[in-house]
């Protein structure tokens, strides 16, 4: 099968611990962003329900913010976790992120049905092929981890 050019997947994995650093601050900062996406969702549920407007919309958005809210804050901390592991090429490190990924592939699913079951197909499209190559290069850096 095709693979990474060796170069490319050594220089991912020495680089794989600030790279995952940098995904775990960004995983934190999302939380706000949620959060206040959350607020706004919030408002104007309750604005809608004020109009007497029908909106079952809105509480299958908010079960999903939820949900990729505590996503985010458990790839928080496996990523963080995984660091200082990968720093050292230690396969600890490595399990932390297939383990990461594979919650947020779950989260993701999950989070496709809650909002739109209607544009399902269309985004499991999109789901199958992110996958596929996040699960490609994972698998390729695997065997840079052995500590």
């Amino acid at each position: 099968p095709f693979q990474l050019p060796a170069n490319v997947t050594k220089w991912l994995a020495d680089n794989a611990w600030w790279i995952v650093l940098v995904g775990a601050v960004l995983s934190v900062l999302s939380i706000f962003s949620m959060y206040s996406l959350l607020n706004t969702v919030n408002q104007a549920d309750a604005w809608l329900d004020a109009y007497g407007v029908n909106d079952s919309y809105m509480a299958q958005s908010t079960n999903s913010i939820y949900l990729s809210m505590a996503a985010s804050a458990v790839s928080a901390v496996l990523l963080f976790m995984a660091s200082s592991k990968l720093k050292v090429h230690q396969k600890a490190g490595w399990n932390l992120l297939y383990y990461n990924f594979l919650i947020n592939a779950v989260v993701s699913l999950i989070s496709f049905a809650l909002v739109s079951p209607s544009s399902l197909f269309g985004s499991l499209i999109g789901f199958v092929i992110g996958f596929a190559i996040g699960a490609y290069i994972l698998f390729q850096l695997r065997g840079h981890f052995s500590k």
